[in-house]
């Protein structure tokens, strides 16, 4: 760990004062630094990049350095660190130039590359045996408010014939607001193309705490050694120290170039190799005697000669803002991620701070100096800026310089949740921007539900009984809570933090939660124990918790705690790895699905109860106490697009007074027919009534009820086993399948009655009509039939036998139902006679006779006539085939 101190050098150059602080030996070491940099600074950062000289052995010149503002400020990047073993040095921040597919560095006594490309350091001047590989064409340089530097290969570093390439990057650094805005531009000065590309390695520290864990929107919580690629790449990542007060992370979207690559680790294993990474994964980067480094991959693209290539953009820093780069204004509001909750403050007056501050920011990069600046502050329902008007006084904002405006906000104390407030900019010339940014509130013991909802209570109670906590009549409402022994619902007794619980509410006021106080989060998690089979769970905390971040323990077992998509894989079986909370909407419109099927970036929200499945009698959820969290994160899981091998489709089934049930089949490339992570098991209802589940008696110990069952898209027949309950006997239901357009047309799909064998095709129609019977339930099969030739319908084995001067025959097979038309048309194209429009069977062969007669019954002379046959599915396929035939008298 370590941190800087400027002082003040000559020529405006800065030099640095490294603090070390080695955290194995418990002891801190100053060192003068003998590097030169070039720095610039806001009122939130100061950053800079090494001109020349060395720092602990290394290079200084291209080394990358981030730090707060301030006398007492700590560093967010790193420069070179010394060895204090048993830890090694490491090289500080740095950027690879790839040349060509990169190459390992020289190994003396080798002097002489042997492979053609090349890793050399941006700003570095010596090469692996000291030979200078670079130079600065433009030293660093303040000006303005910007770093502008240009660095270049060396030719004739090497000796012939494998000349490093010339290419010369680009950098300007400038500051945006708690970032740092870095833009590497390369350009090919050579006569031939040449492929480059860049990483930025980072060697990051988060102020006075452990270097993580790193928090990543859908990468969730980073502690190990991590390597994240094109497609996945999270749009910025935080760490963040105890009190969620000070974070380092950096913006890999919202005008940043989008990485192919993103790598957390140790720093000797993300800094030292100047390109390769392979992460281990049980390696933690998050200790004290250890230090997080990451790297931001941009691949390599073919740049042709004498030509400028890409701009590559990053952005690394404070990243506690949310931030909008936009083309004429950049953007952003600060602010508190999320409140706390003081239980012994007076109501209305619990969330703390109370108030708090916020902060907003225009940097006006339009070309012009913008005049009659503004901004406006919109607030949540009920808070206040008390003394201070919501919109701020006009400003001029210079070309190139950035105005900043601060309200203090007391928040109302009443909602919890998340929520969300904004800043808007609008200026006399016209442009403008608008940033909106969410904030945490704890669940405040005042709270409405639904007049039912599958709930939970993170808290501890005085008096755990139910009635005395609510404060209310046993009159007033009805908990309910699943008994997985006697699998049916009993009446809850007491109240207990991280226990799921369907409410059925019977008063329309909020409830007051009395005795109640939050749950400790000093040990930093809260276990949870679970029985074998499905459980009613909730979040024990007052924030939101990702999924992805519980762990799973077996009480029984040996190994370390695991991390949900572990513990719910098909080699340890543990857990089902999906949690379902109960879908509000379904009490007003039971069309809707009653469940949400939700994933590892899917939170546990406070209040709200779950559905988890453990497949063990002995396991433990452990729930991290929440320690930060993404801003404005999407967490709906991805889904996969529509396709002729990636598809799904409900299959719902609707009742009297509008009663619904809905489960979804498929086929995936990424499926098997047998049980996988697609195929999602249905939770017990809350009540009887109509319900459509996928039945699956043949899977073993993963025989059950689905509500999704996905297939794997290997060609073949296909078919899903329906079962459909009714509350009572006898009942008339519709069963309809409204997605049937994005199912693949070279599949037809049939709909079988197990009980009269009736066979039905779903393109034919949208719905089927059945009875549960006296049994209440009624069994169906959903098949899906390949069809020949990739799917397409066409007519196979034609011909025309001539019977002599008097007629011919006719005949043709079609590959699937279809209704055809015959028609004779003479060699010029005009009709001569429609022979028949008649429905066919698919596979028979057909044969029908021509008379050689018109369509007025007179024989037509002897020549040359072509037989159209044409046909037509119900799916809506088409097949024509034009046959010649000659007449002879």
């Amino acid at each position: 760990m370590g941190s800087i101190r400027l002082c003040t050098g000559t020529n405006g150059l800065l030099r640095l004062v490294l603090v070390a602080a080695v955290a194995a030996a418990s002891v801190a070491e100053s060192v003068e630094a003998q590097g030169v940099y070039q720095g610039i600074s806001n009122s939130v950062l100061t950053a800079g990049v090494g001109v020349s000289g060395t720092e602990n052995g290394s290079n200084a010149a291209g080394r990358f350095f981030v730090r707060e503002a301030g006398a007492t400020g700590g560093t967010l990047m790193r420069l070179p660190i010394p060895a204090v073993p048993p830890r090694l040095a490491t090289p500080g921040s740095y950027v690879t130039i790839r040349i060509d597919g990169g190459t390992k560095p020289l190994v003396p006594p080798a002097t002489v590359q042997t492979e053609k490309g090349w890793d050399l350091i941006f700003g570095d001047v010596i090469a692996g045996t000291l030979t200078a590989a670079g130079a600065w064409l433009v030293q660093p340089t303040v000006s303005g408010n910007r770093i502008i530097a240009t660095w270049r290969t060396l030719p004739g570093a090497i000796a012939p014939p494998l000349n490093i390439p010339p290419i010369e990057v680009d950098l300007v650094m400038s500051i945006v607001y708690d970032v740092v805005s870095y833009e590497f531009k390369v350009r090919n000065m050579d006569t031939v193309p040449h492929s480059v590309g860049l990483r930025f390695a980072q060697d990051f520290q988060v102020p006075g705490s452990v270097d993580g864990p790193v928090i990543a929107p859908g990468a969730g919580t980073i502690f190990r050694e991590t390597d994240i690629g094109a497609g996945q790449i999270p749009p910025f990542w935080r760490a963040y120290d105890g009190s969620n007060a000070r974070t380092v992370g950096a913006t890999l979207s919202s005008g940043a170039t989008i990485p192919n690559r993103l790598t957390f680790g140790d720093a000797e294993t993300v800094l030292i190799p100047l390109w390769a990474f392979t992460p281990n994964p049980a390696r933690d980067f998050t200790g004290t005697t250890v230090s997080g480094a990451s790297g931001v991959y941009f691949s390599e693209v073919l740049v042709p000669g004498q030509t400028t290539g890409p701009t590559f953009r990053t952005y690394f820093g404070r990243n506690h803002a949310t931030i909008n780069f936009g083309p004429q204004l950049d953007s952003g509001v600060d602010g508190p991620l999320s409140l706390t909750f003081d239980s012994a403050a007076p109501a209305g007056s619990q969330l703390k701070p109370d108030p708090f501050e916020v902060k907003a920011f225009a940097r006006n990069h339009v070309g012009i100096n913008l005049t009659g600046v503004r901004a406006t502050l919109t607030l949540p329902e009920g808070w206040t800026t008390p003394g201070q008007n919501l919109t701020s006084a006009p400003t001029t904002v210079v070309n190139g310089e950035t105005a900043e405006f601060t309200w203090s906000v007391k928040p109302a104390g009443t909602a919890s949740g998340r929520l969300s407030y904004t800043v808007s900019f609008s200026s006399s010339e016209g442009p403008s921007a608008s940033v909106a940014r969410e904030i945490d509130i704890p669940a405040l013991p005042v709270q409405s539900f639904p007049v039912l909802q599958q709930v939970s209570f993170p808290y501890v109670f005085a008096d755990d009984s139910p009635a005395v906590a609510f404060g209310l009549s046993n009159l007033d409402f009805n908990l309910l809570r699943w008994n997985q022994t006697q699998g049916q619902y009993e009446a809850v007794s007491a109240l207990v933090p991280g226990e799921g619980y369907w409410l059925n509410n019977l008063t329309t006021a909020p409830i007051n939660l009395v005795g109640a106080t939050p749950v400790s989060s000093a040990g930093g998690q809260y276990e949870i124990r679970l029985k074998n089979g499905w459980n009613q769970i909730g979040n024990p905390f007052l924030l939101r918790v990702r999924w992805g971040d519980v762990l799973v323990r077996d009480r029984d077992g040996v190994e370390a705690p695991l991390p949900v998509s572990v513990a719910g894989d098909l080699h340890h079986n543990w857990i089902l790895p999906t949690f379902y909370p109960y879908n509000t909407a379904h009490n007003g419109n039971p069309a809707s699905p009653p469940y949400f099927f939700s994933g590892l970036n899917d939170d546990l929200v406070p209040f709200q109860g779950a559905w988890v499945k453990s497949l063990k009698n002995s396991i433990s959820l452990i729930i991290p106490a929440p320690i930060g969290r993404s801003a404005s994160v999407n967490r709906t899981a991805v889904q996969e697009r529509n396709s002729a091998t990636n598809w799904a489709m409900r299959l719902m089934v609707t009742g009297s007074a509008g009663a619904a049930s809905t489960s979804h089949i498929g086929l995936s490339t990424t499926a098997s027919d047998g049980y996988d992570l697609k195929d999602i098991e249905q939770p017990p209802p809350f009540r009887e009534g109509l319900l459509v589940s996928l039945v699956r008696d043949n899977w073993g110990g993963r025989s059950a009820s689905y509500v999704k069952e996905i297939q794997a898209a290997s060609g073949g027949r296909k078919s899903w086993k329906l079962r459909v309950s009714s509350e009572a006997a006898n009942q008339e239901v519709v069963l309809s399948w409204p997605d049937m357009g994005i199912a693949p047309r070279s599949y037809e799909f049939y709909v079988v009655d197990e009980a009269t064998g009736h066979r039905q095709m779903m393109r034919q129609t949208s719905s089927l009509r059945v009875n549960t019977g006296d049994s209440s339930t009624r069994s169906l099969t959903i098949v899906a039939e390949p069809k020949t030739a990739a799917g397409a319908f066409r007519f196979t084995n034609w011909r025309v036998v001539s019977r002599g001067p008097s007629s011919a025959t006719i005949g043709f097979v079609a590959t699937a139902d279809a209704n055809v038309r015959i028609r004779i048309m003479r060699g010029s194209g005009s009709a001569v006679r429609s022979l028949v429009t008649r429905a066919v069977s698919s596979g028979s062969e057909t044969q029908l006779n021509w008379d050689y007669k018109d369509a007025k019954g007179v024989s037509v002379p002897a020549g040359a006539y072509t037989i159209e046959l044409r046909g037509s599915t119900p799916d809506g396929q088409s097949a024509t085939v034009i046959i010649p035939h000659i007449v002879v008298r």
